[in-house]
């Protein structure tokens, strides 16, 4: 997994179904993915369900939720994804969960390791 800051914000690249996604690592989103509906469309994915979402500009909006599977830290994951009107990826926090999430704004580092839980 490719890391990078970009404008000052944290960046993880990944891929779903062959499609590299680069996304923002956003621990104020408390869900795990939120893609664009053109990246969507490219999965080819169908609803499963609607959520109502508060959006970080205070609004209220009802999304349209997928589920699918990609590979993440070392593992097949299967995750939910919010669908958004905007052009940018988030990774959210339910995605890192049992993760270790390491990041140095000043020395543009980020990284992400899997906890190993006893």
């Amino acid at each position: 997994m490719k890391t990078r800051f970009l404008f000052g914000l944290p960046f993880v690249t990944f891929s779903i179904q062959k499609i590299e996604i680069e996304a923002v690592v956003d621990t104020g989103f408390n869900g795990m993915l939120m893609l664009p509906k053109e990246t969507i469309r490219k999965l080819h994915l169908r609803p499963i369900a609607t959520s109502g979402y508060i959006l970080a500009n205070g609004q209220s909006q009802e999304c349209n939720v997928y589920k699918t599977e990609m590979q993440w830290l070392g593992k097949m994951e299967k995750v939910l994804i919010i669908e958004s009107d905007s052009d940018l990826s988030l990774v959210g926090i339910d995605l890192l969960y049992n993760t270790t999430l390491t990041i140095k704004p000043s020395k543009e580092y980020i990284s992400i390791e899997r906890m190993e839980l006893h």
